[in-house]
């Protein structure tokens, strides 16, 4: 029984790696359509849905929601007009969502994601380059 309940746990824990390499593979998807024509920006928003609710990386979740927010502006096909109500709702729920993840994990705070890669150690709040 020990030897399977092993098989058991490394079997979900393979399953994991594969539903977060999934993950990383779709994104990287949506990455690569940004800003060709003929590129469904709904679909796109839809996609990063659908793969925020399938990480359970806290720091890949908080980068979907920033992605999320970039692909409903891109879903405003002219900067000049105003968004839509419905685009509007969906980007400020996002970035409170976005908000509240950062809120309840600290271990965000000092984290950005710059090009893709997350990269530790920044601060927003840091003064030292303020007399530049």
């Amino acid at each position: 029984a020990p030897k399977a309940a092993a098989a058991t746990a490394l079997s979900a824990a393979e399953e994991r790696a594969k539903i977060e390499a999934e993950v990383d593979r779709r994104l990287e998807e949506v990455q690569n359509a940004r800003g060709r024509k003929g590129t469904d920006r709904a679909a796109q928003v839809r996609t990063l849905r659908e793969i925020h609710a399938m990480t359970e990386r806290p720091a890949k979740k908080l980068e979907l929601q920033l992605h999320l927010i970039t692909a409903i502006f891109d879903m405003n096909s002219n900067m000049l007009t105003l968004m839509s109500h419905a685009n509007w709702t969906a980007c400020f729920d996002a970035l409170a969502a976005a908000i509240d993840q950062v809120i309840a994990d600290p271990s965000l705070e000092r984290s950005a994601v710059v090009g893709g890669a997350p990269v530790a150690g920044v601060d927003a709040g840091d003064d030292d380059d303020a007399d530049d």
